[in-house]
């Protein structure tokens, strides 16, 4: 009997790329295995070969007895084509994504992951993989990433990456999605090989040419911004413990540091050291018990050494020190929002005479009333070498002697770290503002003070959260919009905190102190466009901008309701996009979400035939389809009363009809179809967000940003733009707008002044305009 050939020698075979019945890939293993056993001369391997499941990526049930595996003809031809896509990149010498047998199964993980996607999506073959559904995978991707990270921080667990090391960290997960996403660079790379095969390949590559490094990135930045802020109650209870333990507790950790040099003089021997322990098993504290801070009335009783503070003052105080340390870094980065990495790279030094550190800039506003307090960094982000740069970190009005919080934190840094700078051979360290000790406990030699980083912060800081924080008295859930749960913080006292998060928190409190301050945040943030602080710091918060007034919302729905009854005299151009889709709905009648997300070839023909009578819609638009609009629409069409689009009004009412069903407009919210409401009218946005006339004129309108700019949202811009709407309840704003403008400018033509009162002429016109639109004809000039 013959013996069966390698999995090489198969490689290497004439007939390598010829798929036919009773096809082997190994000695071990048949094509059709639902477990492949590839043969390898590895030594390091084992004999049995390397395991490539092919059930990963499928549903649960799969069963390799029943024809197909259990799972249906269209599922087993896509695994069919990611095996030979791997066969081929194996055989094919041109092929380079992959170099040999050993390195099939780093790739498994990719392939598994789309395979999945395109079974649970319903895509047949690689010919869908399309732009458009690779940006959809994509977002799943993220969606799943970021679902992990936010479990992980609702079950109390640390980010035991991070704590390792940040950059390891951020490296793992984006090497992890770019495994995911390089099988779509795969399947493009290997497209001419695939179709010799007989395999429909795209006509388009999906990445867009974009690399997959490229992609990854900007999937981590995704799942990085959808981590959300800590709840209020932590923030601020964090927030203020750090500021107290700075404002009051600080000289107790200057004393137990001026002891230890005193005998030691930073390092000392081992007879110095011992003095320097008996001074600190007697230093008594002299601030216990002056805050709500369970500050320690000793160091022995700090409960900040691992083995028994009475027994190793050494650990105590090094604890003791971090601890300060991290509050100051901490309270720089909650009260400015500045990235973690931003606030480490702030240099050390403060030049004798000089009110402030030397890293602290002082500026006169251009009102001249405040006093601006700067601090210099190195900005990373989006760089491809560090670069000087400033932020500012507080104000006060000028004059005055007051020092913002996070200045406090640099000068309390500033004193705590200056003597170990001196000490330490490494030049970087001995320029930073923050250094730490690379040891359990005080340093023995000047090797072992180093530059503080990111991933060291994060472990250290855990001890400041586990004794000083007290959390308890807190609710369980947290009292704003969103209702967070509080519970996972305290129970873990706080090691589920991330570094990113303060930089949300920070945000998050200006917009609510200011809508208008998102121009100035995205100074500070260092981001090239608004659309980024959009996206990833406020997302679709509604707290942000309207405080949770769900009565308001209400109000713009009944308006939306109005708008597709067509039952009453409406303005705004919103009317006319919503036409356009019903018209495009009615061209085709039987249609579903997911038969638009993944057209068929019937359903491609009604496209096509929809694309004759309305050629002016593109393929954006035909994406709108799948908006909130189009799916209320259906699913009044698909009620058992028979309710249509132009019945809306009456379905979404109940009784006298002033108010609305409630399940219907949890509908409505769910699906996204609320409108965003205002004094002059509402906004459609979330039904074609690209099309956003506020969003474009700062350069953020895009299909992710889905939120109106309030800082320049007015009724000029507004009622120009294809989203807004006004009905009868809008009435009286624009009935005042148009007699307040419309004097102005008469007296302003009286007086020969019309080149200077244009603005007014033009408001008046505009109002005027959109009341006849709401039916009113009397305000005639």
């Amino acid at each position: 009997m013959a013996t069966a050939l390698t999995t090489q020698e198969l490689l290497r075979h004439p007939e390598a790329l010829s798929f036919g019945p009773g096809k082997r890939v190994s000695s071990l293993s048949m094509w059709t295995d639902v477990v492949w056993r590839l043969d390898t001369d590895d030594p390091g391997l084992t004999a049995s070969g390397i395991g490539l499941y092919w059930t990963t990526g499928l549903p649960d049930g799969w069963n390799p007895s029943l024809p197909d595996g259990g799972v249906g003809a269209v599922d087993a031809a896509i695994v069919d084509d990611f095996r030979k896509l791997l066969w081929i990149a194996l055989a094919d010498p041109r092929i380079r994504f992959v170099k040999k047998v050993t390195g099939a199964a780093s790739i498994m993980t990719g392939i598994t992951s789309l395979m999945r996607y395109m079974v649970d999506r319903g895509l047949s073959s690689f010919e869908q993989l399309t732009p458009v559904a690779a940006d959809d995978y994509l977002r799943h991707l993220a969606e799943k990433f970021a679902g992990e990270e936010n479990a992980a921080i609702q079950r109390g667990e640390a980010d035991e990456d991070e704590a390792s090391s940040h950059r390891k960290a951020k490296a793992s997960l984006e090497g992890r999605i770019k495994t995911r996403i390089a099988t779509l660079g795969f399947i493009w790379q290997a497209r001419r090989q695939l179709a010799k095969a007989g395999i429909p390949v795209p006509a388009l590559d999906p990445l867009g040419g974009r690399s997959a490094s490229k992609v990854a990135n900007y999937v981590v930045n995704v799942v990085e911004d959808a981590i959300p802020p800590i709840p209020d109650e932590v923030y601020l209870r964090i927030v203020n413990t750090a500021e107290r333990v700075i404002a009051i507790h600080a000289p107790d950790v200057f004393e137990a540091q001026r002891l230890w040099f005193e005998h030691t003089g930073g390092l000392g021997s081992g007879h110095e050291r011992n003095q320097a322990y008996e001074a600190l098993r007697s230093l008594q504290f002299r601030t216990h018990g002056a805050s709500k801070v369970a500050w320690p009335a000793a160091l022995s009783e700090s409960g900040l050494s691992n083995t028994g503070a009475s027994n190793s003052p050494s650990l105590a105080l090094h604890n003791l020190l971090s601890t300060l340390r991290d509050v100051c870094l901490l309270t720089v980065m909650a009260t400015s929002g500045m990235r973690l990495s931003e606030v480490v790279s702030i240099r050390g030094g403060w030049t004798p005479g000089n009110a402030h550190p030397d890293c602290i800039v002082v500026e006169r506003s251009q009102s001249g009333t405040l006093d601006l307090f700067f601090v210099r960094a190195k900005l990373l982000k989006k760089q491809t070498t560090p670069v000087d740069d400033l932020w500012l970190v507080g104000s006060r009005l000028a004059g005055t002697g007051e020092v913002p919080l996070a200045v406090r934190a640099i000068e309390t840094l500033e004193r705590l770290m200056s003597p170990w700078r001196g000490l330490s051979p490494d030049q970087q360290a001995r320029t930073a503002l923050s250094v730490c000790m690379n040891c359990p406990g005080m340093p023995w030699k000047p090797s072992s003070i180093c530059r503080i980083t990111r991933h060291r912060f994060a472990t250290s800081v855990k001890q400041f959260y586990a004794r000083f924080v007290d959390l308890t008295g807190l609710p369980d859930v947290g009292a704003s919009l969103d209702g967070p749960d509080i519970r996972p913080y305290r129970e873990s006292r706080c090691a589920n905190v991330r570094a990113h998060q303060y930089r949300k928190n920070f945000a998050k409190f200006m917009l609510r102190l200011d809508g208008r301050l998102l121009p100035a945040i995205k100074r500070q943030y260092k981001h090239l466009r608004i659309a980024t602080l959009q996206t990833g710091y406020m997302g679709r918060n509604p707290a942000m901008y309207f405080g949770g007034d769900d009565e308001r919302r209400l109000v713009a729905n009944r308006s939306l309701a109005t708008m597709l009854g067509l039952e009453e005299a409406v303005g705004g151009r919103l009317e006319d996009v919503i036409s356009r889709h019903e018209r495009m709905l009615r061209s085709r009648r039987a249609i579903s979400e997911d038969e638009v997300r993944v057209p068929t070839e019937d359903d491609e023909g009604k496209r096509l035939k929809a694309r004759r009578h309305f050629p002016e819609l593109d393929e954006k638009e035909e994406l709108e389809i799948r908006t909130a609009v189009t799916r209320a629409a259906l699913a009044a069409a698909a009620d058992p009363r028979k309710r249509t689009a132009g019945s809306l009004t009456r379905f979404l009412s109940v009784g006298d009809g002033t108010a609305m069903a409630p399940d219907v407009s949890e509908e409505l919210i769910e699906t996204g179809a609320t409108l965003t409401p205002g004094e002059h009218g509402s906004c459609g946005i979330a039904l074609a967000p690209h099309r956003s006339r506020c969003n474009d004129m700062t350069g953020s309108a895009t299909f992710l940003n889905s939120t109106p700019d309030q800082m320049i949202r007015s009724p000029s811009i507004c009622g120009g733009c294809q989203l807004f709407l006004a009905d009868q309840s809008h009435l009286g704003y624009w009935r005042r707008r148009y007699l307040t403008n419309e004097r102005v400018w008469r007296s302003a033509k009286r007086r020969g002044l019309e080149d200077q009162y244009w603005v007014a002429n033009r408001r008046a016109e505009q109002s005027r305009a959109m009341l006849r639109a709401l039916g009113y004809e009397r305000y005639d000039r």
